[in-house]
C-alpha cells in the first residue's frame, strides 16, 4: 500500500484508459498539427498579400511621377505627347529601379505593353527582352513569370515578321510552363494558341490545327476562366479555316468569336476589329462584297478610334479596304488609302518590312492602272 498521490492516481488511469488516451493524444496531435499548417498558410498569404500590395503601390506611385511630365507646372507650356511620356518613363526605369530589379522587371514589362499596344514594336521588343534579363536575374531561368514575358515577346516578333525568333521564344515559354504546371496544365493555352497562330501565317498548316486544339482542350479545362482567350482562340481558328478554303466553317467560327467578343468587351475593341477585320475578308470571297465593303469600313473606323491615325494595325485595314476598292475600279480612292497605309507602315515598322514592300507594290499597281 502507498499514498494516494496524484502521481499515483495519473499513473493508475492511464493504466486503465490506455487506448482511450492514446486515441485522444492522436486527435490533439493532428488538430494541433492543422492549426499550424493554416496558420502558416494564413501568414503566407498574408505576407504574399503585402507584397503584391507594396508591388502595386511602388507600381501605381511611379507611373503617378512618370504621367506628372504632362502637368503643365512641371512641363513648363512643353506639350508632351503619350510616346515622349513613354520615353522619358522608360529612362527612368534604368536611374530610379537600379536597386530594385523584380520591380524593374515588371516596369519594364508594362512600359513593353503600351509599346506593343502603340504599334511601337522595336521599343516593346526592347523593354520586353529587359524585363526578362532582370527576372532571370531574380528568379533563375524557370519562374512563370518570365514565360508570361516572353509570349508577350513573341507577340511582338511575329508582328516584325521575326517568324524564326518567335518559333524559339515561344518554345522557351512552353518548356517553362510544362516545369512549372506539368503537361496538360490550362496554363499553356496561350502558348499554344500563339504557336498555332504563327504555323498559320507561315503556312504550316497541319502544326497549326494541332497547335489550336491542343489550346482548345486545355481552354475548356477551366471554361469560366478564359472565355476572354477563347474567344480569340476562335477567330484563330476561323482563320485556319477560312485559309484553307472551308469558308463554312470560318464563317460559323467568324460568327461565335464575333457575338462572345462583343458580349465580353462591347462593339469598340480592338479584339471585334480584328475578327471584323478577318470576317471581312471571307465575305470578299465568297462573293458578299456589300457586306464586306461595309465592314472594311466599320473596322477602319474602329481602328481610327482605338489607335489613333498612326499605327500599323490601321495600315492593314486601310490597305484592305483599298483593295476592294481598286477593284471595283474606284482607283482615285483606293490610291489615297494605300499612300496613307505606305506612311504609317514605314514609320512605324521600317523601311525593310515586309508590309512596306506590299504597300509600295499595291501603290504601283494603282498608279498603273490610272494611265
Amino acid at each position: 500500500a502507498r499514498p494516494l498521490t496524484f502521481h499515483y492516481r495519473v499513473q493508475k488511469f492511464a493504466g486503465r484508459h490506455r487506448f482511450a488516451l492514446m486515441g485522444g493524444a492522436l486527435v490533439l496531435l493532428i488538430m494541433v498539427s492543422l492549426i499550424s499548417f493554416y496558420t502558416l498558410q494564413l501568414s503566407e498569404e498574408r505576407d504574399n498579400a503585402r507584397r503584391e500590395a507594396r508591388k502595386t503601390a511602388q507600381i501605381a506611385s511611379f507611373m503617378t511621377d512618370i504621367f506628372k511630365l504632362s502637368d503643365p507646372n512641371q512641363s513648363r507650356g512643353e506639350t508632351v505627347t503619350a510616346r515622349e511620356l513613354l520615353d522619358r518613363g522608360s529612362d527612368r526605369i534604368e536611374e530610379e529601379l537600379a536597386e530594385q530589379p523584380e520591380l524593374k522587371a515588371m516596369m519594364f514589362e508594362v512600359v513593353g505593353e503600351v509599346y506593343s499596344n502603340l504599334g511601337l514594336y522595336e521599343q516593346a521588343r526592347h523593354h520586353f527582352e529587359r524585363a526578362v534579363t532582370e527576372l532571370e536575374q531574380v528568379h533563375g531561368t524557370t519562374h512563370p513569370d518570365i514565360a508570361v514575358v516572353l509570349n508577350k515577346l513573341a507577340t511582338v516578333l511575329i508582328s516584325q515578321r521575326e517568324d524564326a525568333l518567335a518559333d524559339s521564344t515561344l518554345r522557351r515559354a512552353l518548356r517553362i510552363e510544362k516545369a512549372v504546371y506539368g503537361e496538360s496544365a490550362p496554363q499553356m493555352a496561350g502558348t499554344y494558341n500563339s504557336l498555332g497562330r504563327l504555323y498559320n501565317e507561315t503556312g504550316k498548316y497541319d502544326q497549326a490545327l494541332e497547335y489550336f486544339q491542343q489550346s482548345l482542350r486545355l481552354y475548356q479545362q477551366a471554361p469560366e476562366n478564359s472565355r476572354e482567350a477563347m474567344s480569340v482562340l476562335l477567330n484563330n481558328l476561323a482563320l485556319y479555316y477560312h485559309d484553307r478554303g472551308n469558308y463554312e466553317q470560318a464563317e460559323k467560327l467568324y460568327r461565335q468569336a464575333l457575338k462572345a467578343q462583343i458580349e465580353l468587351f462591347g462593339p469598340v475593341h480592338s479584339e471585334v476589329a480584328t475578327t471584323k477585320y478577318n470576317y471581312s475578308q471571307l465575305l470578299w470571297d465568297i462573293g458578299n462584297y456589300e457586306e464586306s465593303e461595309k465592314m472594311k469600313r466599320e473596322v477602319v473606323e474602329l481602328d481610327r478610334q482605338l489607335l489613333g491615325n498612326f499605327h500599323p494595325d490601321l495600315a492593314y485595314s486601310l490597305a484592305n479596304l483599298a483593295k476592294m476598292l481598286q477593284a471595283f475600279g474606284k482607283l482615285d480612292s483606293s490610291e489615297v488609302l494605300f499612300r496613307e497605309a505606305f506612311r504609317i507602315r514605314k514609320e512605324t515598322l521600317g523601311e525593310n518590312h515586309p508590309q512596306v514592300v506590299f504597300s509600295l507594290n499595291e501603290l504601283g499597281k494603282v498608279l498603273y492602272q490610272k494611265e
